[in-house]
């Protein structure tokens, strides 16, 4: 029996460090509890792996706001080592430590 095959599989061999695939519109369901709001996503090489990125439709059908999002997204990621900063920091402070409890 084959293993599904990963679509980070793929994008790994496709993609260089800071390089993205292209858009797709995404189909999840939970998206039909979205109303009118349409989600698009696309792979991107961080650099230590790759990150499905998600961004609404008013982001991806500007290619200025898009490229720009990605670099913001990337930046992070770099001054994080592999973890956007703004989600590293908000998980130490959400972190139940036993003196908490």
């Amino acid at each position: 029996m084959l293993e599904p095959l990963r679509d980070t599989a793929v994008w790994t061999i496709e993609l260089q460090p800071g390089q993205r695939s292209a858009l797709w519109r995404s189909s999840a369901r939970i998206l039909d509890l979205y109303g009118d709001h349409t989600i698009y996503f696309c792979y991107v090489h961080v650099g230590t792996e790759i990150a499905r990125i998600e961004v609404p439709a008013w982001v991806a059908e500007n290619s200025t706001l898009l490229e720009q999002s990605l670099a913001l997204m990337l930046a992070q990621v770099q001054k994080g080592y592999g973890y956007p900063v703004a989600l590293a920091e908000a998980h130490n402070q959400a972190v139940v430590r036993g003196g908490d409890r």
